[in-house]
This record gives C-alpha cells, structure tokens and sequence, in this order.
C-alpha cells in the first residue's frame, strides 16, 4: 500500500513538473518589454544634458531668459558699445502762453544753455536707439541732468530726410525738488536732414504747472 502511494505521489509530481516546465522555459525565453517611461526620462534627460555633462536649459529656462528685460538690458549695452556717438544742443524752452500769464513768462527761463552727448546705432528695421547724457537750464535758470535711452521709428521722404516718433525712458533731477532723481517717460517727434536732427516734445499740466515744450538738436558723428 506504502509502495502503491509512493508510485502515485511520484507521478502527480512529475506530472506538475510537466506542466510548469515549459512556462518557465516560455518566460526564460521571451524578450523582456522595455520599460517606455524610464526610456522616455532617460531620452529626456540626454537631451538636457550635453557633451560634456552640463545640463542644457529647457525651453521654458530659455524662454524666461529672453524676455522683456533681458531685451531691455541686451539693447542698452548694444546701443553702448556702438561705434557712432551724437552731441546735444538743447535748443528752446516754451511755457504755454495760453496757460501763464504775461507776467509769470517774464519770470521763466526760455534759453536753455547747455550740452549733451550720447551714443546711438540704428536698426535694419528702421528704428533707432540711443543712450545719453544732456545737461542744461531748466526754467529758473538752474542746471538740470538728464539722462535717457530713447527708441524711435523712422520713415523716410527723401533720400536725406527722414522724419520718426520715439519715446525715452530715464531720470531728471532738478533744484525745486532737491535734486531727488525723477523717473520720467515720454514720446517726441523729430526730422532728421542727413545727420542732423530737431526733436521736440510737449509735457502737459495743470494751471501754473508743467505746459511746456521743449527743442533740442542731435548731429550725429
């Protein structure tokens, strides 16, 4: 009966071992799958990392690098280390005479003496780009800085005429405010006659305040 058992439990395991055999032989046999996210990171990170082990930018980096105050600081240093520089001449000071009177015209100073310099370069697309320095006589007579980098649009009417809109942004300091640096942004029109230029603005105001247009000149070396 021993014997009988034993024959039987030796054939239900061979039995077994039939029957598993060849899902294991099946398994050691088949190709493994490849693993897609980890490829798909590892494919990733070989983009983002070059030659020589340094990690590239993404384009979102990139893309935050170049924007608008990188453009800024990019078109000041360009505009710096450019090979052409301009002189100044502050021209006329004009109080609105339909704003003050007679009497207080009398008390103002239209003769803006003074100087400037700067350096400027132009575009391919037409616009130009300055960075300078002007001092002169403001309205009573003191010295007034001036420092700013304009951008302005040209078109031309002839082949030595050229007439733009433009806009600056810079700081003024002046001796009714304790020479405290003002932030100051405006546009201005300008003609341009080869490379001589009139340019001029107008600041609005209040009664008694501000009303004023301002002309200087620009010759370019």
């Amino acid at each position: 009966m021993k014997f009988k058992n034993k024959i039987i439990n030796r054939a239900l395991t061979a039995a077994v071992l039939l029957v598993l055999q060849p899902a294991a032989w099946a398994e050691s046999e088949m190709p493994a799958e490849p693993n897609i996210v980890q490829e798909t990171e590892s494919a990733t990170d070989a983009v983002q990392t070059d030659a020589g082990g340094n990690t590239a930018e993404t384009p979102s980096e990139t893309e935050h690098k170049t924007g608008w105050w990188q453009t800024v600081k990019d078109n000041v240093r360009e505009t710096w280390r450019s090979e052409h520089s301009e002189l100044y001449i502050p021209l006329r000071t004009w109080h609105n005479r339909a704003i003050y009177s007679r009497e207080k015209i009398k008390t103002f100073n239209e003769a803006p003496w003074g100087i400037g310099w700067g350096k400027v370069r132009d575009t391919p697309h037409n616009t130009t780009h300055s960075l300078g320095l002007m001092v002169f006589a403001d309205s009573h007579n003191d010295p007034e800085p001036f420092l700013a980098y304009s951008w302005q649009r040209n078109w031309s009417v002839s082949e030595n005429q050229k007439v733009s809109l433009g806009a600056f942004a810079g700081f003024t300091a002046r001796s009714d405010y304790h020479y405290v640096p003002i932030p100051v942004a405006w546009p201005y029109v300008s003609y341009s006659y080869k490379n001589l230029s009139i340019q001029g603005m107008y600041f609005p105001g209040s009664k008694g305040n501000g009303n004023i247009a301002f002309f200087w000149a620009k010759y370019r070396f």
